[in-house]
């Protein structure tokens, strides 16, 4: 049934005639939307023209077709004939210069049904599309997760240079099965990211939302994740400037899960261990 439907020719399927039967899936929205709007409305404005661009350039680049009302705020659907099209566009997406937006990306293949079957119009329904929607909702922002069905289809086609990373079995928020998860990594793309935000391991924080990718510093990550290992206070310092607060706030990301009560402090502002003592007072519990 896969093969039948890579054989439709969907550059003449227009938006309101979707196909249905066994399709593949992308599923995004953007990491941190509603923080993004409120503390940075003017980037935002900007960067989701860039989107809505990008989207419609990966679109037509490999084959897609899109929902024309199937989302909400920032997130949309694209389905394809060919799982290894799917796979190519979310590369594409990834790469695309959108920041301070951070794509979250789940690709599934599945029997698809339409809302409204008898005139071919409506949006997606049924198991496949929830399923796909758990999945990217493991995700994090600039991260690319594919369901085991989609990785099994694409293993021998994926896009030039990239590689799949076996992320193991996981949870899906009100879902029976749990799924096997493969990260679509390239070397493009930043390629490590915290445990997967399955219900388990998903920690509530208040840190601050970058608008750019962290790049590089893999030494200076590992050895601060290792000193965190052995003790509960580590001091960064360095000159002004140098990135003590990007590469604490990267490291507190990434190991967030493990210290579930734990909260960032901005103290920027503290000349002595006395005000910091205070602003820790004053903090709201």
């Amino acid at each position: 049934m896969l093969a039948t439907m890579s054989e439709i020719d969907w550059s003449d399927v227009s938006m309101s005639e979707l196909p249905t039967g066994t399709v593949t899936l992308l599923l995004a929205d953007v990491e941190g939307s509603t923080r993004l709007w409120e503390t940075h409305p003017d980037e935002m404005a900007a960067a989701i023209t860039r989107l809505d661009q990008a989207v419609s350039e990966a679109i037509a680049a490999h084959d897609g077709v899109r929902p024309v009302e199937q989302g909400e705020g920032d997130s949309f659907v694209i389905a394809f004939a060919r799982a290894s099209d799917a796979v190519a566009c979310a590369v594409q997406l990834q790469r695309a210069p959108l920041a301070p937006i951070r794509l979250r990306i789940g690709v599934h293949t599945g029997e698809v049904r339409l809302r409204s079957q008898t005139s071919g119009d409506g949006n997606y329904v049924g198991p496949a599309i929830n399923r796909t929607a758990r999945l990217r909702d493991l995700a994090h922002g600039g991260q690319t997760v594919l369901s085991g069905t989609t990785s099994d289809l694409v293993i021998d086609q994926l896009p030039a240079d990239s590689w799949l990373s076996d992320l193991g079995s996981h949870p899906l928020r009100d879902l029976p099965r749990p799924e096997r998860v493969a990260q679509l990594c390239h070397p493009d793309l930043c390629n490590d990211f915290p445990p997967l935000r399955t219900p388990v391991t998903m920690a509530t924080h208040n840190l601050p939302v970058n608008l750019t990718n962290f790049v590089g510093r893999q030494a200076e990550t590992r050895s601060l994740q290792d000193a965190l290992a052995d003790s509960r206070l580590v001091t960064l310092t360095g000159a002004g400037g140098v990135g003590k607060t990007r590469l604490a706030v990267h490291v507190a990301a990434l190991i967030a899960n493990k210290f579930r009560d734990g909260v960032f402090d901005r103290t920027g502002g503290c000349t002595s261990a006395d005000d910091v003592a205070d602003g820790d007072r004053r903090r709201p519990a």
